[in-house]
């Protein structure tokens, strides 16, 4: 940001609603028995594992999700100018999909 005209050194603090999250493939065999006039049905979750470049078995992930944006917290020389404010808080709006009401910009003293 400080590549911005008019805003010197910047600050930025991010808070995160959670963390990253790694979603691994689940394989759902079914089971019947069957006991006299008892029937059984059983579904068991078990995780699916790949074997990695070291030849380990490891848990295949299927996706990553990556954690999400609570609130930005900016310090930065310049912020005193309403323009300038304004241009940052859309600056992090758009690169960080969060809601201007989640953006706090300060001046930096």
């Amino acid at each position: 940001m400080s590549s911005v005209e008019g805003v010197g050194e910047v600050k930025v603090l991010i808070y995160m609603k959670n963390s990253q999250e790694y979603i691994v493939e689940k394989d759902m065999p079914t089971t019947d028995s069957v006991n006299g006039e008892n029937s059984e049905h059983k579904k068991e979750e078990a995780t699916v594992y790949t074997t990695n470049e070291n030849g380990n078995e490891v848990p295949f992930i299927t996706q990553t999700r990556r954690p999400k944006v609570d609130g930005v917290v900016i310090s930065a020389r310049g912020a005193s100018n309403e323009a300038i404010k304004l241009q940052i808080v859309r600056l992090v709006m758009a690169l960080y999909g969060v809601e201007a009401n989640k953006v706090e910009v300060m001046t930096m003293g």
